[in-house]
């Protein structure tokens, strides 16, 4: 994807709209500017109020305003994500709080759970394709890790221990790739106890197999019939 064209005349209309909206603490808009010009497409899609706060150093209550303010204003768009507390992903997203449904069940791991605010919602916020588009606006584009590690997960989770889980899962990861109908791959690695779990994040199906110890070798064939994996 070419590099996003900022449309200049359009932020500068906004940004000025937004400075009007409140008395602000000083270098709050221009910081935000700053980002919209110069972050990384990834650090403009689904930005999290708070970690911006401590990001930039500002208090969570004006961060917070600052991207209500923002979205109100066309700056930025909001959304509402459901998260699955166990895998990380994302099992839906909503435009508004009242489509949020509380009994919720994922696609991706199998866990059913009952959405609660405080755990499991998560609210984001992502530049407007009309100042600046970024590319995971277009996840067709992007890369097999992207893809499933950034695009597919809850940005912001991390495991007990601190680690992100993006980076806990892809150390745990053996295999990635993009396949069309019809083609095949195959992968060899070492077999340990345990789960073995394959994933295809676009018909949402997860397939679990257990390992042992009395295992050398093994070989598995695994293939996606109607949004299922077969053995």
């Amino acid at each position: 994807m070419p590099d996003a064209i900022l449309n200049e005349q359009l932020l500068e209309a906004k940004l000025t709209e937004l400075e009007k909206a409140k008395t602000w603490s000083p270098r709050i808009i221009s910081r935000l500017e700053s980002s919209i010009r110069s972050a990384v497409d990834f650090d403009l899609f689904r930005i999290n109020p708070v970690q911006y706060a401590a990001d930039k150093n500002i208090a969570e209550n004006e961060a917070i305003d600052l991207f209500l303010y923002a979205a109100k204003l066309g700056l930025f768009e909001m959304e509402w994500h459901l998260i699955c507390p166990s895998c990380g992903h994302i099992i839906d997203n909503f435009n508004d709080l009242a489509s949020v449904h509380p009994d919720t069940v994922c696609n991706v791991c199998s866990l059913q759970n009952e959405a609660t605010l405080d755990d499991y919602i998560q609210v984001t916020f992502t530049l407007s394709p009309q100042i600046r588009d970024i590319v995971f606006r277009h996840p067709e584009s992007l890369s097999v890790e992207d893809f499933y590690l950034k695009y597919h997960l809850a940005k912001g989770m991390k495991t007990p221990d601190g680690t992100p889980l993006s980076e806990a899962l892809r150390s745990l990861t053996r295999v990635m790739t993009y396949l069309s109908p019809g083609e095949t791959t195959s992968a060899q690695f070492e077999l340990i106890p345990g789960l073995l779990s394959g994933t295809d994040v676009l018909n949402k199906t997860t397939i679990t197999l257990v390992t042992n110890q009395n295992q050398d070798k093994a070989s598995v064939s695994l293939k996606v019939h109607e949004g299922k994996f077969q053995m």
